[in-house]
This record gives C-alpha cells, sequence and structure tokens, in this order.
C-alpha cells in the first residue's frame, strides 16, 4: 500500500458526524474536524503532485531512450556491418559507454542483432543476416 493509498482510506473513513466517546462527550470540535480534513487533503494532494512527476519523469526518460537509439542505432549498424564485435570495440561514439552500447543491443535492438557468447570472455555481437 503506498502513502497516497493510506491518505485515501484515512479520509474516506474518518466519521461524517461529531465524534463522541463512549460517555457522549464530543472529542473534536468542528474546527478541529476541519483542521484535520485540510491537512488530510494537503497531504493527498502534496502525494498526488509526487506521484504526476513520477510518471512524467519516467514518460521523458522513455522517449529520451528512444531519442538516443533513433540517433545512434544506425552508426552502431555500420559499425557491426564490418565485422562482428564487442561492445566495447563499437565504442567510437563519446557520449556512449560500452554498457550503455550493450543495453541497446540486447534490448532495442535484439531482433537485428545476434549475440555471440564466449564464456568468461566479452560477448560478440553482430548483425543478422538480412539485416
Amino acid at each position: 500500500m503506498t502513502t497516497f493509498d493510506a491518505l485515501q482510506i484515512i479520509a474516506e473513513n474518518l466519521p461524517v458526524g461529531d465524534m463522541y466517546d463512549k460517555l457522549g462527550v464530543n472529542l473534536l470540535t468542528d474546527k478541529q474536524r476541519e483542521e484535520v480534513e485540510t491537512i488530510l487533503d494537503k497531504l493527498i494532494a502534496r502525494e498526488a503532485k509526487v506521484i504526476n512527476r513520477r510518471e512524467e519523469d519516467k514518460h521523458f526518460r522513455q522517449s529520451e531512450r528512444a531519442d538516443k537509439v533513433r540517433s545512434y542505432a544506425p552508426l552502431i549498424r555500420a559499425e557491426l556491418a564490418k565485422g562482428p564485435k564487442t561492445a566495447k570495440q563499437i565504442i567510437i561514439f563519446p557520449p556512449l559507454t560500452a554498457n550503455q552500447i550493450q543495453y541497446m543491443l540486447l534490448h532495442e535492438m535484439a531482433g537485428e542483432v545476434e549475440v555471440i557468447d564466449n564464456g568468461r570472455n566479452a560477448k560478440i555481437y553482430k548483425l543478422k543476416e538480412g539485416v
């Protein structure tokens, strides 16, 4: 359960009428009840803002990664067209690290790249036939 879910459950289960103890004594004044509701509304709004920001960041990272794949995939394909290579051998582009190239090869370009596993040695990548 997230904080957002917990806050919504608390807000939904606040007593509608006045709160009384077993002796019939009112525990919360109207002003106190309004303060509690205001605080809960603020907490729920803040948590919703955090959740929305996370979603926006996630979409931004996905679009950023897609842009990176679109711009660098042709260059990686051109390198692999020269022959099979490891991710470190493909590094001719300063902004990309070997790990980023390897991730692109294994995930974003998986349909067009064949992976040759060399046991303890680095994996070698080559273009599949017809690509």
